[in-house]
């Protein structure tokens, strides 16, 4: 679909500000899946541009992408790069020219294995872009995503709720009515969305704001480790006295204290937390340890198109869901970079081919070789010429 739809967009707009660009050569699936490896090096070896990973300045040169590639031709691969033919623009999806590719990833997310326990982070802003991602709390996981479009964001949107309950709901669609237990934080929570979510026998437990609607009045909480607690018999809500107050709404935890395995240094007694406090970092913990942060290229981010970006985002997504099933299958501890460069190492291994290099001669060893070495010098005078003085220019 990429390789098909890059090309037609390319013959499409030959005529475009590309009368000086070498003859287009259609892409290959060969040829994507290097291109595709390439980038996925990229943050592995940060540059300011991209003509820096081309570069044969001995101080920075990195040969491996000339082996891939020329520059122009990644150039013209990035530039060109298509999902989806422009006909099919509709103004009611602001997501058209990517749709292909989400509905495919969407599919492809693992059902499988799923365990009891899952975890929707914060919004979070990708150059513009923001997505609400339901993950597994005990794998990290990417169980589902959603992508906010504003008013055109695709939810099954339910009044009582809100826009932040309805956007929990639409992720959990497929997970309700099995035991499951939810962990949100104070972006989602609310009385209303955890007692909805009790009916269809799934726990929550998440920071709440005080002024949500349906929450008491808290009564004023002194000294460290002061607590105060509402309930009904579904809902328990919970403030806590830390550093700063923590309130915490649940329909999982009783309101006790338990260990913490610390000790306080003054007073020399173990402390302790609510048990929903305890649960709730733990299971959200793991999830906050993988975040999704872009890591493409810096230089490809700033320079490219919204829907470039976010499509090396999914693939992005994609390769950390893959890590994470490589680590339950194999049962080992690896690194999300070793993983990285073990799938380009496999990647260009299976699809890459040798670019011939050009022809001509070498850079310099010494770059200060023509400042260092060539100044005119006074050349002893001979027998024949015993007059004459002579420089070598």
């Amino acid at each position: 679909m990429i390789v098909d739809e890059t090309n037609r967009f390319r013959r499409s707009s030959a005529h475009i500000g590309q009368s000086h660009a070498a003859p287009w050569i259609d892409a290959t699936t060969n040829e994507m899946y290097t291109f595709l490896a390439t980038v996925m090096l990229m943050p592995h070896l940060k540059k300011n541009r991209i003509r820096d990973y081309w570069s044969t300045d001995h101080l920075i040169a990195t040969p491996i992408f000339a082996e891939l590639f020329t520059r122009d031709r990644f150039r013209a691969l990035l530039s060109n790069l298509h999902f989806r033919d422009n006909q099919y623009q509709t103004p009611e999806d602001s997501l058209y020219k990517i749709r292909p590719i989400i509905d495919e990833l969407k599919k492809a997310l693992w059902k499988g294995r799923l365990h009891f326990k899952q975890y929707i982070p914060s919004k979070r802003n990708k150059f513009g872009i923001k997505l609400f991602v339901l993950c597994d709390c005990k794998t990290g996981f990417i169980l589902d995503f959603i992508v906010y479009c504003g008013s055109k964001t695709e939810l099954n949107y339910q009044k009582d709720l809100g826009v932040t309950g309805s956007i929990v709901t639409t992720l959990l669609e497929r997970f309700l009515n099995k035991g499951h237990s939810l962990f949100v934080d104070n972006y989602y929570s609310s009385p209303a969305l955890f007692e909805y979510l009790h009916q269809y026998k799934t726990g929550a437990c998440g920071t709440v704001k005080k002024n949500r609607a349906g929450l008491p009045t808290f009564e004023e909480v002194e000294g460290p480790g002061g607590q105060v607690f509402y309930h009904t018999d579904n809902l328990l809500a919970f403030q806590w006295k830390d550093k700063h107050d923590v309130t915490m709404l649940s329909t999982l935890h009783e309101p006790i204290m338990v260990p913490t395995g610390k000790v306080h240094f003054v007073t020399k007694q173990e402390k302790l937390k609510p048990l929903c406090v305890k649960e709730y970092n733990e299971n959200r913990g793991l999830v906050d340890k993988y975040d999704m942060q872009i890591s493409f290229s810096e230089c490809i981010r700033r320079s490219e198109k919204w829907y470039k970006k976010f499509f090396f985002h999914l693939v992005d997504l994609t390769i950390y869901n893959a890590y994470v099933l490589y680590k339950l299958k194999k049962n080992v501890n690896l690194r999300l970079a070793e993983y990285q460069l073990a799938l380009i190492r496999e990647i260009i291994g299976k699809y890459g081919s040798q670019v011939r290099t050009s022809i001509g001669r070498p850079p310099s060893e010494n770059p200060l070789r023509l400042t260092a070495r060539h100044f005119p010098s006074r050349i002893a005078s001979t027998i024949t010429q015993a007059t004459r003085n002579r420089y070598p220019f």
